[in-house]
């Protein structure tokens, strides 16, 4: 019964099979949390989530020490203070004196120097994409996991 429920939340946690250290996850979480921390891994925190929440009552101890863990990796990840309102373009206008479109490529301007600088707003609006991106889905596996710690009746 526990297999099957761990293979159904690895299932959901976008694994298609069961991990090769999956029979102990206590030692596979570790793993998964440093892969967040070190490439930014939002799967391997996502996983690391499913299978703290898979433990079976009798490692209660062990869960708690995991979800310390889980949530520690999250706030390094997380920006203090990280402004969401401040959404990145989804086409950024390149300068009023080209006249060209939102979202015209940088070929398209002639002006070395006007295109230099609308190049290098288009990667700093990329940055800011990837950022946010990063810090919505760190947002949304930090609420995943006090729903799931909560209906495992732990605080």
């Amino acid at each position: 019964m526990i297999k099957r429920r761990r293979a159904l939340l690895c299932m959901l946690a976008g694994l298609t099979a069961l991990p090769a250290t999956a029979a102990d996850p206590v030692q596979q979480i570790p793993a998964l949390l440093k892969r967040l921390r070190t490439r930014q891994d939002i799967a391997a925190l996502t996983q690391a989530i499913t299978l703290t929440a898979s433990l079976p009552k009798q490692k209660a101890a062990q869960q708690r020490v995991l979800w310390r863990a889980v949530f520690s990796a999250i706030d390094a990840e997380t920006i203090p203070g990280y402004d969401f309102s401040d959404v990145p373009e989804l086409n950024l206008a390149p300068p009023p004196e080209v006249q060209l479109p939102a979202g015209a490529a940088p070929e398209a301007i002639k002006d070395k120097a006007l295109r230099e600088a609308y190049e290098q707003a288009l990667a700093q609006n990329q940055l800011k994409a990837q950022r946010y991106r990063y810090q919505s889905a760190l947002r949304e596996q930090a609420e995943r996991a006090r729903d799931l710690m909560s209906e495992n009746g732990q605080r």
